[in-house]
């Protein structure tokens, strides 16, 4: 494992420390070779193709999804707190079915309504993939495939693959027929021009249509990625709002400071409720600094692995065997 920054730094630069299998591998019957998982010429392909969709004026898009989505996950919070009566509740798991939401409606087009409680199965079957995987990797008997086939885990497994691969078929069908009837035009260089009405085109319509060496993406493709989107999409951002709330709530000056910078935005509003704006976002100096110190202390991907095809010298550490791994604890790195 590595800490010391100057031996990360070699291998995350490195063009050939690159692949990725273990723990990764532990992800391949949900996410295949997704981006995340991905290695070689596949994983550039599928990067060059998914980065448009992460685009500013993309994502300014979907803000008023993401506005919308948070005002029922206030409600929910409220509800939740007063249910509470003074007593601790899992705040994570709701954080979690807030960000569930968003990444469905923004990825695939489709709401699950997570939130109210009434979530489609798209909803359950991630979160049973979400349990097993992290099962398996803090089991040594169950990382075993052999093992693993013979566990009540796999069937479970097997059952959430299939409800998925069912649900996003007929979501996919879906947005197939939209994209056919409806108008979808990429943004223009000038923002104010776009008509508010026009429909949006969701990470899973880029998919659609795209195209690799001239053919569309199979269905096995589309999957793949949407489900990479959507597994490192909610369960990342979930931690880091969690993790942020809790540095909040142990920081009472923070905490003031962060609050007077919303209040002092909102002071000319006329008492009404309203969104925050894509500028007002920007201008969030200071909630911007406590998420990005948040993310120091506590990132969202605390480790990294890599695993070594062939001997190679990082620094003068020496010489690192073929099929070793390399390991990187951020958060190591990160401490003071």
């Amino acid at each position: 494992m590595f800490v010391e920054n100057k031996y990360v730094e070699h291998i995350l630069s490195s063009t050939a420390l690159t692949y990725k299998y273990e723990p990764y591998n532990l992800l391949y019957p949900w996410l295949g070779s997704g981006l995340l998982t991905g290695n070689g010429h596949q994983w550039a392909v599928r990067r060059k193709l998914i980065t448009p969709s992460f685009h500013f004026r993309i994502l300014r898009d979907f803000l008023h999804i993401m506005n919308e989505t948070s005002g029922r996950f206030m409600k929910l919070l409220e509800h939740e707190s007063q249910a509470a009566q003074g007593a601790a509740f899992d705040v994570q798991a709701l954080v979690t079915r807030n960000t569930i939401d968003v990444i469905c409606e923004t990825a695939m087009g489709t709401r699950v309504n997570s939130i109210e409680g009434r979530p489609s199965p798209i909803v359950g079957a991630i979160d049973s993939l979400c349990h097993i995987v992290s099962e398996r990797v803090f089991s040594l008997f169950k990382r075993s495939d052999s093992f693993f086939r013979c566990t009540r885990l796999y069937k479970q497994q097997q059952q959430a693959l299939t409800t998925l691969r069912t649900e996003f078929a007929q979501i996919i069908e879906q947005r197939r027929r939209l994209i056919q009837t409806a108008s979808f035009e990429a943004p223009q260089l000038d923002d104010e021009l776009l008509d508010a009405k026009r429909p949006k085109m969701a990470f899973l319509d880029n998919l659609l249509t795209a195209e690799v060496d001239g053919k569309p993406l199979t269905f096995e493709e589309i999957f793949e990625e949407v489900s990479t989107f959507m597994f490192e999409g909610h369960d990342t951002t979930a931690s880091a709002i969690t993790f942020a709330i809790w540095c909040l709530a142990w920081s009472p000056d923070a905490q003031q400071r962060a609050y007077e910078e919303q209040a002092l935005m909102y002071a000319t509003a006329d008492g009404r409720e309203r969104d925050p704006t894509h500028q007002e976002l920007q201008d969030m100096k200071y909630l911007d600094l406590v998420i990005k110190e948040t993310l120091r202390l506590f990132p969202s991907v605390p480790f990294i692995f890599r695993t070594m095809r062939e001997a190679t010298t990082i620094c003068e550490c020496g010489q690192a065997p073929a099929q070793g791994h390399d390991d990187w604890a951020a958060y190591s790195s990160h401490w003071p």
